[in-house]
């Protein structure tokens, strides 16, 4: 009788080896694209979160409150207005004032966030955070087409993630916000 052997040969351990090398590189790079697109994904919905509320913010106060439109919170200079020499017309927009109150109130894009200026308050509030994200290019206009319509105001901006990372899978894309909100016809 011969000799039983049992386990695995020398070739099979090898080869066995050779496809767990070539296997596991694979794998980590799969997984590592995994987690960067995860990254983006977090780095984009938190500049989305930050965005839409701004933008809803904003949305909510002109349409409930605005009866006026001017050139800054802190001033009593009235833009759009119906006694305009010429229609249509288009200003920028700083501040607004509500009649009913005499409250003024505005919103700063200048300084890479959104803040809510209130006279009220006599405070600035921050509608998105620095920290997490930059705003860019915001600007407000207002346009009234004739002295009978109420002032549609336009409003745009860029939100992007805020990341001092200069890798490439670090910068993540901007979201462009633009609407218009037409004002209550007083």
């Amino acid at each position: 009788m011969g000799i039983k052997k049992s386990g695995f040969t020398f070739i099979e351990m090898v080869v066995v080896v050779a496809t767990i090398a070539f296997a596991l590189p694979a794998l980590f790079a799969i997984i590592f694209t995994i987690l960067q697109q995860q990254t983006k994904i977090m780095h984009l919905t938190e500049a989305k979160r930050e965005g839409d509320y701004a933008m809803n913010v904003m949305e909510n106060l002109i349409r409930g409150y605005a009866t006026k439109t001017l050139t800054s919170y802190q001033s009593s200079t009235e833009v759009c207005a119906t006694t305009a020499p010429s229609f249509p017309v288009t200003a920028q927009v700083g501040g607004f004032k509500n009649d009913n109150t005499g409250a003024t109130f505005g919103f700063d894009g200048s300084s890479s966030k959104i803040a809510s200026q209130s006279s009220v308050l006599n405070a600035n509030a921050d509608l998105t955070d620095p920290t997490k994200v930059t705003v860019t290019g915001f600007s407000m206009t207002c346009t009234r087409t004739n002295p009978y319509s109420p002032p549609v105001i336009n409003i745009q901006y860029d939100v992007a993630y805020s990341t001092t990372s200069t890798r490439a899978e670090d910068i993540t894309g901007k979201l462009h916000y633009q609407t218009a909100v037409q004002m209550k016809s007083y």
